[in-house]
């Protein structure tokens, strides 16, 4: 009879053991899980604002390349201007033009 209580006692002993050891891993687990969760949240929180920040910076580049386009632009329209308002730079600008006659006269020797 002893030995049965022995048995009994000691498998008791187990039973709790492993029930306790059950509940830890319950435990651990629901704490690693509530980790992933947190960190995937985070993931997708830093994947948004990237998201947001590239097309910001397309919208900059945009906005930058607009504007060298204007100010090429402005510039083009400014030497128009110029040229228009001083006339003698215009002939400055161009490239000499030879005359017939000096091009003959080089063909001709």
């Amino acid at each position: 009879m002893v030995v049965v209580l022995v048995i009994a006692v000691f498998g008791f002993f187990l039973t709790g053991c492993e029930l306790r050891e059950n509940a830890v891993i319950r435990e651990q687990t629901d704490i690693f899980t509530d980790e992933i969760r947190e960190k995937n949240k985070d993931m997708q929180s830093l994947a948004n604002q990237l998201k947001v920040a590239e097309e910001n910076i397309k919208t900059l580049e945009a906005k930058l390349l607009c504007r060298e386009e204007l100010i090429d632009e402005a510039v083009e329209q400014a030497k128009r201007d110029t040229l228009k308002e001083n006339p003698v730079l215009i002939s400055i600008n161009k490239k000499p033009e030879k005359s017939n006659k000096a091009q003959k006269e080089r063909e001709g020797q």
